[in-house]
């Protein structure tokens, strides 16, 4: 779904940093996903897909994606109306 850069490491799946570093984690999406948010033991960290944080102890950061979709609208006849994906002004 993606790829997790540590302190500009590549792909990588963990990294040993020293007690009080401040350490930034990256992820960037695989073509038709979107990154989503940061976690630790379940609980939202950070949205951003930089994410820098103090590492004091062990832990667990997982970056979260999901599956993008393309959706099209159209209109049969644009003399009965028009078709919107999100509001009536087609944000």
């Amino acid at each position: 779904m993606g790829n997790v850069y540590i302190n500009s490491v590549g792909g990588a799946t963990s990294s040993t940093v020293k007690k009080g570093t401040s350490t930034t984690a990256i992820a960037t999406a695989n073509t038709g996903y979107m990154f989503k948010n940061w976690t630790v033991n379940g609980n939202i960290v950070s949205t951003d897909a930089s994410y820098t944080f103090t590492a004091n102890e062990d832990m667990n950061l997982v970056a979260n994606f999901y599956k993008v979709y393309t959706v099209t609208v159209s209109v049969n006849d644009s003399s009965f109306g028009k078709a919107y994906i999100g509001n009536a002004e087609g944000n």
